[in-house]
């Protein structure tokens, strides 16, 4: 355990991604006596049923007594390839291989399976894939129908169709996502002077192995870009050739309605919309979706960081996918994004969660590396409000153990933030615009940076107190009392909350269980002062903040 052992409280928020090792009740268990805050739930991670992950998730949480948020990402799956099988597929630099959409050619050698069935009519020959965020490159060669025959490729098939194109490419770069993306148009203008058929006629055309049974299937035939591996349910970024957008299949919208309604229909705290390209896609999904659900706007291509300012304001909070990113823009530009979208989440006090790899060398390893360690630490500094942990809950060999690593960095990184500074700069941002609940938050804060206060606690009905109050960074926990289970659940995302349903309504029960919940939780001990914040007369009335009061601890 990290945080229940120590009175140094994490303020930074994590999130889980529930999949194969992070599924069953037992581990839950142990992630929620850990601190995990949000549990995210992903057809991605999942190889069972997403109903049979909640099942267990909620019974878990009945037996710890400890309540977590629920979060849901649309757009998960949208294009996934990998091998029919369990056993992974080992592919050398120039290889060809197939992507078909249909198990009937599993058989078939160096064939690989997608997800999306129309897959086919959303790349062009030229096209680069990039798989596993760009650790697999695949170039498009053609699109061939299955009513042709289907045939068993070798090595040295596949070496003297390569040779057939006569591309010239830099061999010590094959691992260079930004130096084969540059190749595109040399592969685009070989391409143009090629059959459609990459076959060479004058080789003996190999025996057909499966029937001809599969008529108006359509099969993708890929080069090989560089030495890889490559497994079952990969990610795959489309790199267009000439830069026109890759269309959203229809059954990925389809999947979308449905996930939606899963979401409206089992009470799920959140959403991450990913995937979206602007204001009108954006809005008709988040119509779908409950207004008890908050929503996110999943900044993972250049639309949406282009965009990002007129998209934020429609949504509730910000998930940073840093892989996809990558992939759209560059690794370096992924930095500057990532600093970029914190601060300006934190001016207009809405939270921001940075996703992908942040410990991914924990898939198969106890201890995370040094750069690992670097990147959380920054992550924390720059003023995330929680991190999204990935592979290494969803499938890697110790989840409790990476979550643990996680928690004691961000504790560790939480002691050198400028908490004065924010606060100010934040006060400063919002000038003579600032309203009386924004001004009651900030002199909450304030009064604890120079009255030493323990903590800040916060009557709120829909958490809107507690994220203001976070906005300005104070030194302290923010104890948040709320008769709404689900803003409860919801207000474990943002920074430095602990919140905590009640169900007293009158004035001396309500100053009880404030000192009950501060002693028993170590956020502060007899005799110590704290800030209470709330409406005039101790409600929860939404909109009503503006009196602040000093307890001494009883």
């Amino acid at each position: 355990m990290v945080e229940e052992s120590s009175n140094i409280k994490r303020k930074t928020k994590i999130i889980v991604t529930l999949g194969e090792s992070s599924s069953s009740k037992g581990v839950l268990v142990e992630l929620i006596k850990a601190g995990m805050d949000v549990a995210r739930i992903s057809n991605r991670f999942l190889k069972g049923e997403k109903q049979d992950v909640l099942i267990n998730l909620q019974e878990a949480i009945k037996e710890t007594g400890i309540h977590v948020g629920v979060m849901l990402g649309l757009r998960e799956s949208d294009i996934r390839i990998g091998t029919f099988g369990k056993s992974p597929l080992r592919l050398k630099k120039n290889d060809l291989v197939r992507i078909s959409t249909h198990a009937e050619q599993s058989e078939i050698n160096c064939t690989l399976w997608c997800n999306n069935k129309e897959f086919s009519s959303m790349v062009t020959p030229g096209d680069k894939l990039l798989v596993d965020f760009g650790k697999i490159i695949l170039t498009v060669l053609s699109n061939e129908s299955s009513d042709s025959e289907s045939y068993s490729f070798s090595r040295s098939f596949t070496s003297i169709a390569s040779q057939d194109l006569n591309l010239d490419i830099d061999s010590s770069k094959s691992g260079n996502i930004m130096y084969m993306l540059n190749s595109t148009q040399k592969i685009e203008s070989s391409l143009k002077r090629q059959k459609t058929n990459s076959f060479n006629e004058n080789l003996l055309r190999p025996k057909r192995i499966t029937p001809k049974n599969h008529r108006g299937a359509k099969i993708v035939m890929c080069r090989v870009e560089n030495d890889c591996t490559i497994t079952v349910h990969k990610p795959v970024h489309i790199s267009s050739s000439d830069g026109h957008e890759i269309p959203t299949s229809d059954a990925t919208v389809s999947e979308d309605f449905k996930l939606i309604e899963w979401a409206n229909e089992n009470n799920v705290d959140f959403i991450v919309f990913k995937q979206v390209r602007n204001e009108e896609d954006l809005g008709f999904l988040m119509d779908l979706a409950s207004s008890n659900i908050k929503k996110f706007l999943g900044l993972q291509n250049k639309g949406t960081v282009t965009q990002f300012e007129k998209l934020i304001t429609e949504t509730d909070g910000v998930v940073i996918g840093r892989g996809t990113l990558a992939l759209e823009t560059s690794l370096a530009d992924v930095c500057r994004i990532q600093k970029k979208t914190v601060k300006r989440c934190n001016e207009l006090g809405k939270p921001v969660i940075i996703s992908t790899q942040l410990l991914e060398s924990m898939v198969f390893h106890n201890t995370p590396t040094r750069s690992e360690v670097t990147d959380i630490t920054n992550a924390v500094l720059d003023g995330t409000d929680a991190l999204m942990l990935s592979g290494e809950t969803a499938y890697g060999h110790d989840p409790v153990r990476a979550f643990n690593a996680c928690a004691r960095i961000c504790i560790e990184a939480e002691k050198y933030l400028d908490c004065q500074g924010e606060c100010e700069r934040i006060k400063k941002l919002l000038g003579n615009n600032i309203t009386i609940t924004e001004n009651t938050c900030y002199s909450a804060v304030t009064t604890v940076l120079s009255t030493h206060a323990k903590v800040i606690v916060c009557l709120t009905e829909s958490g809107r107190t507690a994220q203001i109050i976070s906005r300005f960074m104070p030194p302290c926990a923010i104890v948040s009392l709320t008769n709404s289970e689900v803003t409860e659940r919801q207000m474990r995302i943002i920074r430095g909350v602990y919140p905590f349903f009640v169900k007293e309504t009158q004035e001396s029960e309500l100053k009880d269980r404030i000192f009950e919940i501060v002693k028993t939780g170590n956020f502060a001990e007899v005799g110590d002062n704290i800030v209470v914040v709330g409406g005039l007369l101790y409600n929860f009335a939404a909109g009503h903040t503006c009196s602040l009061k000093i307890l001494v601890v009883k």
